[in-house]
């Protein structure tokens, strides 16, 4: 039973590894591609706006890609999993959110969608608020959060 436990393992490490890698080139694929898109659309639209928030958008896709391959190699090298890579992600998903309803809203549009807009924008921001105050709380149990002293 052990040397099948031990095969699935290595079987498991192999999957997170090649996993790992795939998203690794992913993340440089949408980073070159955010540098040739912006530089393009200075060059030729001059929608500086409009591009800063989409190369921001691509930037926070990345941290998120970044923080799941952090919570693989950290998974590999304790084989245990910790709340605070998850709420990382989605605090980062939420602004990311914030910033597309953002990158939206800066377009025409009609005042039922910008209802919908902030009605979104809201529920974006509580949900970031509440894993923001998960995460002080979870770190604040730990001890990491220690009160100064006067």
């Amino acid at each position: 039973m052990k040397k099948i436990i031990g095969v699935l393992q290595i079987f498991d490490d192999i999957v997170h590894v090649s996993i790992t890698v795939f998203l690794i080139l992913i993340s440089i694929i949408i980073f070159l591609y955010a540098l040739v898109d912006f530089t393009e659309g200075i060059l030729h639209h001059g929608q500086i706006i409009h591009l800063t928030l989409k190369v921001l958008e691509d930037i926070l896709l990345i941290l998120i890609i970044l923080e799941i391959i952090w919570l693989v190699l950290n998974y590999l090298r304790s084989r245990t999993l910790t709340v605070e890579p998850f709420l990382f992600i989605g605090i980062i998903s939420g602004v990311r959110k914030i910033l597309i309803i953002g990158a939206r809203s800066i377009e025409e549009i009609s005042l039922e969608q910008i209802k919908i807009y902030e009605l979104e924008t809201i529920i974006s921001l509580m949900v970031v608020v509440a894993l923001v105050i998960s995460l002080y709380l979870i770190r604040k149990s730990r001890g990491l959060y220690l009160p100064k002293k006067d």
